[in-house]
Parts: structure tokens; sequence; C-alpha cells
């Protein structure tokens, strides 16, 4: 992989964990007053995935 493909993996990763962090925004969002329990057990382990994602795209960290 030269330079300019590492870039653009890096800008790609970026532009995921952004991506990611607007979602994780909005779900919690949303939890705080529009969902019953049922719903807001699916956002819970949706969050959950997001931040492993998340963490997968950070390196582990």
């Amino acid at each position: 992989m030269d330079n300019r493909e590492l870039a653009m993996s890096k800008d790609k990763i970026n532009e995921a964990k952004l991506r990611l962090e607007r979602l994780q925004a909005f779900l919690e969002l949303w939890t705080d007053g529009t969902c019953d329990k049922n719903e807001a057990c699916l956002v819970f382990v949706a969050l959950d995935l997001l931040r492993n994602v998340n963490r997968a795209l950070e390196g582990g960290k």
C-alpha cells in the first residue's frame, strides 16, 4: 500500500468514526425521551455495538 492509499484509508476510517459518533449522539438523545423500554433496550444494544466498532477502528484502544 502506498502513501496515497494509506492516507485514503485513514480518511475513510476517520469518516466512519465521525458517522459513528453522530449516530451514537442521535440514539442517546432519542432514548432520553421518545422511546419505550423495549426500544431503549434495542438502542442500548446498538450503542454497545457502535462503541465496539469505534474501538476497533481506533485499533483496539
